[in-house]
């Protein structure tokens, strides 16, 4: 699959400060674990959605000098491609992704990089793990396939500050579990009808009471790694 290493790069749409902050009020920490960030920038929103938990943090991104200032912050980075990264399945209590806001052409079509993101690195989250995605309103219904066959209390969030509004930014919540059956007919429902056209200014704002906290759970160690990338972590 062919990817334009400089289209992900200009795809940077770091997260504004102040939603990072929502974030971390609407998330509570069971216990030591790792977390990861695919798309993690210079590290400022990873830092801040996990801000005084007792993590690990994990990132990876492909410019040099945001990898730079992301390890620096002590965030163990990789420099690189994500779809060349690779982790355990099951390995991660959180994923906090902010995808490239693009579309990868090749000989299967325009296939846009949200879901491409999500599809490569969901498998990641252990069961139960929190998975926060942040992508404009009319990619939702993209990921919805994704997000209702493998997460469980699914909730979405209109996010207001400027950069978010310019955006159409929203942050999307869940569970990981596998949801088969009868019970993925009604979470594809349930998310479709979040994702549905006109509902973008229907969604709740982003606020510290949106909803109940989400827990994320213990983890273990976790490894990610890279072919042919380069470890930005600095000792």
């Amino acid at each position: 699959m062919a990817r334009n290493a400089a289209r992900l790069k200009m795809g940077y749409s770091p997260l504004p400060e102040a939603e990072a902050r929502r974030i971390r009020s609407l998330l509570s920490f069971s216990g030591p674990c790792c977390v990861v960030d695919p798309c993690a920038g210079k590290g400022t929103a990873l830092n801040l959605i996990t801000a005084e938990a007792p993590v690990v943090r994990f990132g990876v991104e492909l410019d040099t000098a945001r990898a730079e200032d992301a390890a620096s912050s002590g965030i163990r980075m990789i420099k690189g491609n994500t779809f060349d990264a690779q982790a355990k399945v099951e390995s991660f209590s959180l994923l906090y992704l902010n995808p490239p806001y693009d579309s990868e052409i090749d000989l299967k079509g325009n296939r846009r990089m949200e879901k491409l993101f999500l599809e490569h690195t969901h498998r990641w989250l252990v069961q139960h793990g929190v998975l926060i995605l942040v992508i404009p309103f009319e990619q939702f219904s993209d990921c919805a396939g994704i997000v209702a066959e493998n997460f469980a209390r699914i909730a979405a969030f209109r996010m207001t500050a400027p950069e978010s509004i310019r955006f159409r930014q929203i942050v999307a919540f869940g569970v990981r579990r596998n949801v088969r059956g009868a019970a993925h007919e009604e979470n594809l429902r349930k998310t479709l009808a979040l994702a549905a056209n006109g509902g973008y200014s229907k969604l709740p704002e982003l606020a510290s009471e949106a909803t109940e906290q989400f827990v994320v759970p213990r983890s273990g160690e976790a490894m990610l790694s890279c072919r042919g990338c380069q470890s930005g972590r600095r000792e």
